[in-house]
């Protein structure tokens, strides 16, 4: 489907499906009622917006496609991967890692599935800004191949320490912008990526204060730091679960990840790293913007 009738179907799908059908959590609707509901919801879905690969555009039956898997708050009945095997492969080919100096403060170790590029930031863009929810599945997926070939899952920081594993912590949105978009992509990811990490994942040790200026819009470190000042606030961890292990989508400067894990820091917790979908190794990585929401306001990070 050309761009101007995905983005047609799009909107159509936001404007005439009702809100609550669009981003209802599945788990709270019964079996009988979510049936009826999803066989005329997922008819018009695939008549509008049939499945093909985010990345290279390839149709059903045309490539082997990535498998679904379960469904966690913001996944709808019709949402389906939109990804396929070969796209999966070139994109979470080489994990990566990346230190980042915090200010005076710990250091922070950043996991990631893949390198940025261009390419990974607008099949992310996809995900977040154009309704193609069902990307979670392989993105979770690379997101747990990346940590099980690293120590930040077992619960190990740069100076290992015994204890009990980390617990996933999501990055949060703002609750306005999450209304807007119907979901966190972070803390999907984390939800997805827990079982199969082994890991629990807790919602509220995290908060975010106020809503700030798109992260992705900023070129100027000093900006993004100074955008993040004050923007989360953290709830102190009990005795016998004190590792948060940060859950984001992409990192490109790491002012978001500093500022997330200062706030849990201050609250008494232990931040063993950032696990991440994208990770930029040069601020130069991928496009700089290609983040940022193309509409410039409703749906922003």
């Amino acid at each position: 489907m050309g761009g101007h009738a995905r983005r047609s179907a799009e909107w159509l799908i936001r404007e005439f499906l009702p809100e609550a059908t669009v981003n209802m959590d599945p788990r709270g609707v019964g079996a009988r009622a979510l049936g009826c509901l999803v066989a005329p919801v997922s008819a018009f879905v695939e008549l509008m917006l049939p499945e093909e690969c985010a990345a290279c555009g390839a149709t059903s039956g045309h490539a082997e496609w990535e498998p679904g898997g379960v469904r966690v708050a913001g996944l709808r009945p019709w949402d389906r991967p939109h990804l396929c095997c070969a796209c999966a492969g070139g994109l979470f080919a080489e994990p990566c890692t990346r230190m980042l100096d915090a200010d005076g403060c710990e250091r922070l170790t950043i996991r990631a599935a893949s390198p940025t590029s261009a390419r990974l930031t607008r099949v992310v863009g996809t995900w977040k800004y154009h309704g193609v929810r069902g990307l979670a599945w392989p993105f979770a997926r690379a997101l747990a191949a990346a940590a099980h070939t690293d120590s930040l899952a077992s619960g190990a920081t740069a100076e290992p320490a015994p204890g009990s594993p980390p617990t996933l912590v999501a990055v949060p949105l703002h609750a306005r912008r999450q209304r807007a978009r119907g979901f966190n992509q972070a803390q999907m990811l984390a939800e997805l990526a827990a079982p199969l990490l082994g890991l629990e994942v807790l919602r509220d040790a995290l908060v975010r204060t106020r809503v700030t200026a798109q992260q992705a819009r900023l070129t100027d470190a000093a900006a993004r730091r100074q955008n993040l000042d004050g923007a989360f606030a953290a709830s102190a961890p009990r005795a016998d679960r004190r590792r948060a292990l940060l859950v984001d989508d992409l990192v490109t400067a790491g002012a978001t990840a500093r500022a997330a894990a200062a706030a849990l820091r201050a609250a008494g917790w232990e931040v063993s790293g950032v696990l991440a979908l994208g990770l930029a190794l040069a601020r130069a990585d991928g496009d700089d913007a290609g983040d940022a929401d193309p509409t410039g306001g409703l749906f922003q990070p």
